[in-house]
C-alpha cells in the first residue's frame, strides 16, 4: 500500500494547486507531523492545505479537530503567515519538495524519506522548521542558510543527449537505472519499459540507440499525460493512488476523481482513518489486558478469603464438635489453679 507521494505525484499536485495562488492565510494548525493551513480563496471560500511531512501534500476536507494547546512551531507560522496571500506554488525540479512562497516567507515542505517543514525568509535563511536536524551537506536550524538536497536528473526536462549519455553508462537493469537515476521510482520505470516493450531486466548498457529513442519518448509521453485521478484497489482495498491512468493497473479496479486533490484526500483520509482504528483497538486492547489482570488478582484474593474461611469454618466445627470436653478440661484447669494457689 501506498505511503507517501512520488515525485511524478508532486508534478501534477503542484499544477493543480496553482489555483491557490492569490489565497489569504486565514490560520494554521498542527498536529504531529501534520499542518494544515485554512486559507480564503477568493470567489470560492475556504480550501484546507494538508502538508504531512515525509508523505503527501494536497487539499483536504478531513478536517480533525485542532489541539488545544498550539505549538511553539504553529504560533511561529502564524505570526508570519497568517493574514498574508499565497503568491507561488512550486516543485523543486523534480525532487520531493514544494515551496510555498506567503508573503515575503516561504514554505517548504521535504516529503522525502521522514520529511520536514521549514519556514524561510527571503534570504533563504531558516527562521524555524517542524524538526532540527543536522546532515553532512546541510544543517536545517534557525540563522543558517536553507540548502537543498544534491539535485538528480528531472525526467520531464532531460535532454535526448544527456538521457543517452546517462543511460549507456549504466551497468545495471534498464528499469533500475530509470527508477535511480532519472528519480521516478520503480513504478513509473515499470510503465514506460511496459509501454516501450522492452524486458525491464535488460542491461542498460546494452540497449541500442533505437531501444532508448523509444524509452526516451515514453518517458515524455507519461511524464506529460492528461491528468486522469484514480484510486487503485485489490481486493476492495486501496493499494494505490494516482493522477493519471497506468497500463500496469490495467486489470485493477479504479476509482476516478475529477482532482488528485480529491483523490489523495479520500485514499490517505481512509488511511489515517483505518491507522485510528487500529491504534484504537491496541489501545482499548491494553485496557483489556489490564482490566483481566485486575479481575485476576481481585479472584486470587478472593480465592484466599475462601480458602482461609473455609480453615476457619473447620476449626469452628471441630471446637463444637468437642465442646462439652473443653468445656470440662478448661474446669479442671481452673481447679488445679485454685489448688496451686
Amino acid at each position: 500500500m501506498k505511503q507517501e507521494m512520488s515525485s511524478v505525484d508532486i508534478k501534477y499536485i503542484v499544477e493543480e494547486l496553482k489555483t491557490l495562488e492569490g489565497a489569504r492565510v486565514d490560520k494554521i494548525y498542527q498536529d504531529r507531523d501534520q499542518v494544515r493551513i485554512k486559507l480564503h480563496v477568493t470567489g470560492e471560500g475556504r480550501k484546507d492545505l494538508i502538508i504531512e511531512a515525509g508523505k503527501r501534500i494536497h487539499l483536504t476536507t478531513y478536517i480533525k479537530e485542532a489541539p488545544q494547546h498550539p505549538s511553539s512551531f504553529t504560533m511561529l507560522l502564524r505570526k508570519y503567515l497568517s493574514g498574508s496571500r499565497v503568491e507561488k506554488i512550486e516543485q523543486h525540479d523534480f525532487d520531493r519538495i514544494v515551496k510555498l512562497k506567503i508573503g515575503n516567507y516561504t514554505l517548504i515542505a521535504e516529503l522525502f524519506r521522514k520529511g520536514n517543514i521549514i519556514l524561510v525568509d527571503e534570504n533563504n535563511m531558516i527562521i524555524s522548521a517542524m524538526r532540527y536536524e543536522e546532515f553532512k551537506d546541510r544543517a536545517i536550524k534557525p540563522k543558517h542558510v536553507y540548502m537543498l538536497p544534491p539535485a538528480r536528473e528531472n525526467p520531464v526536462a532531460i535532454l535526448w543527449e544527456s538521457f543517452r549519455e546517462l543511460i549507456s553508462s549504466q551497468d545495471v537493469e534498464i528499469v533500475r537505472a530509470l527508477a535511480r537515476k532519472l528519480n521516478m521510482g520503480g513504478l513509473y520505470a515499470e510503465e514506460i519499459l511496459l509501454r516501450a516493450g522492452i524486458e525491464k531486466t535488460k542491461r542498460a548498457n546494452t540497449l541500442d540507440e533505437e531501444e532508448l529513442k523509444v524509452i526516451f519518448e515514453k518517458i515524455k509521453e507519461v511524464f506529460n499525460a492528461p491528468k486522469k485521478a484514480n484510486i487503485i484497489y485489490e481486493n476492495d482495498t486501496p493499494v494505490d493512488v494516482l493522477p493519471i491512468e497506468l497500463k500496469w493497473y490495467e486489470s485493477y479496479k479504479k476509482k476516478f476523481f475529477t482532482t488528485f486533490s480529491e483523490a489523495l484526500d479520500e485514499y490517505f483520509g481512509k488511511i489515517l482513518l483505518e491507522s485510528a482504528k487500529i491504534e484504537r483497538t491496541k489501545k482499548l486492547q491494553n485496557k483489556k489486558g489490564q482490566l483481566e489482570a485486575t479481575l485476576r488478582k481481585q479472584e486470587e484474593m478472593i480465592n484466599g478469603f475462601k480458602s482461609q474461611t473455609q480453615k476457619n469454618q473447620e476449626i469452628g466445627d471441630l471446637i463444637y464438635a468437642n465442646f462439652t470436653f473443653i468445656e470440662n478440661l478448661l474446669k479442671e484447669l481452673s481447679k488445679l489453679s485454685l489448688i496451686h494457689i
